[in-house]
């Protein structure tokens, strides 16, 4: 019998995260079973996960008494509940205290980036209870992770035991992102992203118009939305390349894929913002690369983690349009490099990150955590 275990997700499911049923979907030895303060929408609609709301009802009340105390009822107790980002953790750390539960947090990027000022300037409840019970936090977690080895650092910096902070990759199904879903579209550019200052998006903008004078019929098509929505069109009209530039929204994963397999090329242009934040690792690059897209990415954060220079894409320095530029006509202006390049994006990400094997090295550190 597969062993019962808790995943804990504050808002679930974000449509950026659609990474934790994926790493679900790979578990062989152990029953996962989602926890969730807040749904976003009818996962169980959407992917094969058991779900189970801790607050029980949309009643403020409840909501306020498992926020601040974890205090909730469940039919039946995990062996151990694993917590992603920072913040939630702190939100489940009285609950899992209180039924001796061990607990694991994964890392993903603000929670172990953003200074403890800016996450308290904030006002988000969350954020505040995490700073509250930070200290606590990283002397009852079982096992600390971080989704690069360039976020692990960050984490000892801010004073996490070394002992305990592990890195683990978030893998991708390589089966579902693959380069046989249809022929790619010729100098089509691709870029996943939030519309937030720190994802670089006005970078990718700035080096279309040198682009475009050299390919007519270069295309960017942009997923995502935020708080910069608006600035960004209006930069792509001042550039005069709003006629190249598609903006799809946030979409969910099934039209993201579909995009992904009409590209030419992922561009990412990540760079670190006032709070200190940028890219703590790119599971969006893993996703393209998995589709045959060779990347263009700035050198930044974990971002060279998720790549390998020369060979499944090329990088940038933070914010420097022009090499952006460069690099992107590099890939587009040799048809045997951009194959090379496609074809060992493909291979890379087979062989470092399909989910069974990312999901089954954390089963493993499961199996730890039971142990100590």
């Amino acid at each position: 019998m597969k062993k019962l275990i808790a995943i804990y997700r504050t808002a679930f499911l974000l449509p950026s995260e659609a990474f934790i049923p994926s790493q679900l979907s790979g578990f062989q030895r152990y029953n996962p079973i989602v926890w969730y303060r807040d749904t976003t929408q009818d996962v169980n609609a959407t992917y094969d996960v058991q779900t189970v709301c801790l607050s029980k009802s949309s009643r403020l009340w409840r909501r306020f008494l498992f926020t601040l105390f974890g205090l909730a009822t469940v039919d039946d107790l995990p062996l151990l509940v694993h917590a992603h980002f920072g913040p939630d953790a702190a939100i489940i750390l009285p609950f899992a205290k209180r039924n001796k539960i061990p607990l694991i947090v994964t890392f993903h990027g603000f929670d172990a980036q953003q200074s403890r000022w800016a996450l308290f300037k904030s006002g988000k409840l969350s954020n505040i209870l995490f700073l509250l019970r930070e200290k606590a936090l990283f002397r009852y977690a079982s096992k600390i992770i971080a989704v690069s080895d360039f976020l692990k650092e960050r984490l000892i910096l801010r004073g996490y035991p070394e002992d305990k902070v592990i890195v683990h990759y978030i893998g991708v199904d390589t089966e579902k992102f693959n380069s046989t879903n249809g022929p790619k579209i010729k100098n089509r550019l691709i870029n996943v992203s939030r519309h937030v200052e720190w994802k670089g998006i006005d970078t990718i903008l700035r080096a279309l118009p040198g682009l475009i004078s050299k390919y007519p019929d270069l295309y960017l098509v942009q997923i995502g939305a935020g708080t910069e929505t608006a600035e960004l069109q209006r930069l792509a009209a001042d550039l005069g390349v709003a006629k190249h530039v598609e903006w799809c929204g946030a979409l969910p994963h099934n039209k993201v894929l579909s995009e992904l397999n009409k590209a030419s090329v992922y561009v990412h242009a990540s760079r670190q913002d006032v709070k200190g934040q940028t890219e703590a690792f790119g599971i969006a690059l893993i996703e393209a690369q998995a589709c045959g897209l060779p990347v263009v990415a700035s050198r930044s954060g974990g971002i060279p983690e998720a790549m390998v220079e020369g060979e499944t894409g090329l990088l940038f320095e933070e914010g420097d349009f022009s090499v952006l530029a460069v690099q992107v006509d590099k890939l587009l202006s040799d048809a045997d490099y951009l194959a090379t390049t496609s074809m060992n994006a493909r291979e890379f990400v087979k062989e470092n990150f399909d989910v069974k094997n990312c999901s089954g090295k954390l089963e493993s550190i499961y199996d730890e955590a039971l142990k100590s």
